[in-house]
């Protein structure tokens, strides 16, 4: 077999070698001088493309140093994946087209090469799709500002190792169908043991669909608090295939079936901004009208003059059975829950300052009881 455009070259090269001593002799349908044109040929495309390989690498590099850029990063992932065995199965490749093995022998060397850059091209086809996800997908700190449009990080992980095993199975496919296998047989046979494994693992099956789930779907990340709705919860430590793990207030691992997870109520306090707080508290009956008036207002004052408090409204709510009763409303301007209670507690000591300052009693349950004689 020749390679069309270096026909020429080839055939006189190896005819002026068959001139010289001993090149002539012949040897598996080829002659000495064949194999020094095909070592010559291997030579050649092996430095072309080791060199044309270092030259792109090494300006993509100086690139993506200049410009930190995703998409020359995505170039520079790409571009490393071609090395030495890649080289030589290409080189090897054109060589043997312009040797005659023999139709057996080419063959099973053309299979050999088709394996070797299949191989290869798997990888580049996984390392494409992790670097175009990786362009795709949001830091940490622009997930935790809410980046709409982009690919959480666990979403990516789990779309590249669902797109490299989608990728490797149907190279494995490819290359048993030119090895010679039945694919319509395989593929039964698979189908068989597959409806076998189905039934045998249905709860792990259903484990792994919730994976599924939770990933494409996102209820929650890693890294999210969420309670469910047995009042359990925790941070979420770890999504696996079959559990995901959280780590609770008390310190230890909570370990929950996936499917228990997307079949359950999920309060998840990441997306939290600000925490809404009701105080209720009552203030005894003989408090004069004037002061009653004035509660909401020592309130407002006392929430309004804080850095991560908004005051929303104060107001006389009820008649109790032994207080006249108020209902406060403010927010905390952060989800820590920590800074939370602190200014939580510092408005209520507040209020009592307060009181206890303009003489204002809070009530307590008192019931009076008449005696008649």
């Amino acid at each position: 077999m020749e390679i069309p455009f270096l026909s020429n070259w080839f055939h006189s090269a190896s005819t002026y070698l068959e001139s010289l001593p001993w090149l002539n002799q012949t040897f598996l349908n080829n002659s000495l001088a064949d194999y020094l044109v095909a070592v010559a040929i291997v030579g050649a495309m092996f430095g072309i493309i080791h060199v044309c390989k270092t030259w792109l690498f090494n300006l993509v590099s100086k690139l993506d140093a200049q410009f930190q850029n995703k998409w020359l990063h995505f170039a520079y992932n790409l571009i490393s994946v071609i090395n030495f065995p890649f080289y030589l199965a290409i080189s090897v490749y054109l060589a043997l087209r312009y040797l005659d093995f023999g139709n057996e022998i080419n063959s099973y060397l053309n299979i050999i090469i088709f394996v070797i850059i299949a191989i290869y091209l798997g990888l580049g086809i996984n390392k494409t799709l992790e670097s175009v996800l990786d362009v795709l997908a949001v830091d940490e700190e622009t997930e935790n500002n809410n980046g709409f449009g982009k690919l959480d990080a666990n979403t990516a992980d789990f779309l590249k190792m669902l797109g490299s095993l989608i990728v490797w199975i149907i190279l494995i496919l490819v290359i048993l169908n030119n090895l010679g296998f039945d694919l319509a047989s395989v593929l039964g046979g698979l189908g068989i043991a597959g409806v076998i494994i189905a039934f045998a693992m249905q709860n792990i099956l259903s484990d792994i669909f919730a994976y599924f789930t939770i990933h494409l779907d996102k209820p929650f990340k890693k890294g999210d608090f969420i309670v469910l709705e047995q009042d359990i919860g925790g941070k979420v430590k770890h999504i696996g295939i079959k559990n995901t793990r959280l780590k609770t207030l008390h310190g230890q691992d909570l370990i929950i079936n996936n499917r228990e997870l997307t079949n359950a109520r999920i309060n998840n306090y990441a997306s939290m901004e600000r925490r809404r707080v009701v105080i209720k508290f009552g203030v005894a009956y003989d408090t004069p009208k004037e002061k009653l008036a004035q509660i909401p207002e020592y309130i407002k004052e006392i929430i309004d003059v804080k850095d991560i408090t908004t005051f929303d409204r104060a107001h006389l709510r009820e008649f109790g059975e032994s207080s006249l009763n108020f209902e406060v409303v403010y927010f905390v301007e952060t989800p820590n829950y920590n800074s939370y209670m602190d200014v939580h507690q510092q408005v209520l000591l507040e209020i009592i300052d307060k009181f206890n300052q303009e003489k204002i009693q809070f009530a307590f349950p008192i019931r009076v009881v008449h005696l008649q004689h």
